[in-house]
């Protein structure tokens, strides 16, 4: 069992690094500046990212039970990961509140779309496709959780009704929450989505993670001191890769997550780090470098974390 889950990984895996090491050549050869990282982060960040949850969200219905069970005990694995890393980190002191929030992101997001899709199309068929659709919108939550964070910590010096607004304004018009939020209107009312603005939004889609790859392997090209501390940058993978799927491994029991989705989403819980997180990092100047560390090390070590998990899985919840 093993060994045949091993290739098509491997295969979901090598775009990734070769489109990394295509960002990182088209600065190291000077065909590329870095000025132009800052330019493809801010597309994905204000017109591809958007179009990829709002299509997500808008053609796929809540109402099935089974999914709604999935979407519940997912989304409560990356929220009690997120502040289980959070409450770790602010008591060691790894950073500052916004940094914190950044780390918590990255170790608590899976690359569900351009890694769970392919894995899961492959291992479970059409219903792991669903099931990785639904957990590409649920990243939404931790990264809105991390955008109110940062923006909260703007705003310290406020009282706490004010910090609040102060906070969840920046989050109404942010272009992550807006799009989700008219995504989930079109999902919930049923509305139908003209053939030619739903063409027009897959394409920006499909531009997300290949642009979100290129802008990390530009931002790895001179970066001398990233996670030097060997130890601390091992325990963040562990945490992305091993430990979440042992919290997920909780909720698919206490949600009673039927097969196949309960396979699902324990090979989803075990994907590296989302790379929309070093798209946060870099809109807020926050932890970029140590983002981009965390993407290309959870992403190398999951050739063999997968397998192992997806064997584990098979046999407890098949």
């Amino acid at each position: 069992m093993l060994e045949n889950n091993i290739l098509p990984i491997v295969l979901a895996i090598l775009p990734l690094f070769l489109i990394i090491l295509v960002g990182y050549s088209s600065i190291r050869f000077n065909i590329l500046t870095k000025e132009s990282n800052t330019a493809l982060t801010q597309y994905v960040y204000y017109f591809a990212l958007p179009a990829t949850l709002f299509i997500s969200i808008a053609k796929n219905s809540l109402s099935n039970i089974v999914y709604l069970n999935f979407i519940l005990g997912f989304l409560a694995s990356m929220i009690v990961l997120y502040f289980l890393v959070f409450a770790i980190a602010y008591l060691l002191k790894l950073g500052n509140i916004k940094q914190i929030g950044i780390l918590a992101l990255g170790i608590s997001s899976p690359n569900t779309g351009f890694m769970g899709i392919p894995i899961l199309a492959v291992l479970i068929g059409e219903q792991g496709v669903i099931a990785a659709a639904f957990a590409s919108v649920l990243l939404t939550f931790p990264m809105v959780i991390s955008i109110f964070i940062i923006e909260s910590e703007k705003h310290m010096h406020h009282g706490l009704l004010k910090r609040t607004y102060k906070s969840t304004l920046p989050l109404l018009k942010n272009p992550i929450v807006i799009s989700a939020l008219i995504g989930i209107s079109f999902s919930v009312l049923g509305i139908s989505i003209p053939h030619f603005f739903e063409t027009t939004i897959e394409q920006l889609s499909n531009t997300t993670a290949p642009c979100a790859l290129f802008a990390i392997g530009q931002t790895l090209y001179g970066n001398k001191i990233v996670n030097n501390n060997k130890i601390r940058s091992f325990l963040f993978c562990l945490g992305k890769l091993i430990i979440h799927p042992i919290i997920m491994l909780f909720f698919v029991y206490i949600f009673n997550i039927p097969s196949p989705f309960g396979i699902a989403a324990l090979i989803l819980s075990a994907i590296p780090t989302a790379a929309l997180t070093f798209i946060l990092a870099k809109k807020y100047n926050i932890y970029e470098n140590e983002t981009s560390d965390l993407i290309f090390k959870t992403t190398a070590y999951s050739a063999l974390t997968i397998p192992i998990i997806t064997t584990i899985a098979t046999k407890i919840l098949a």
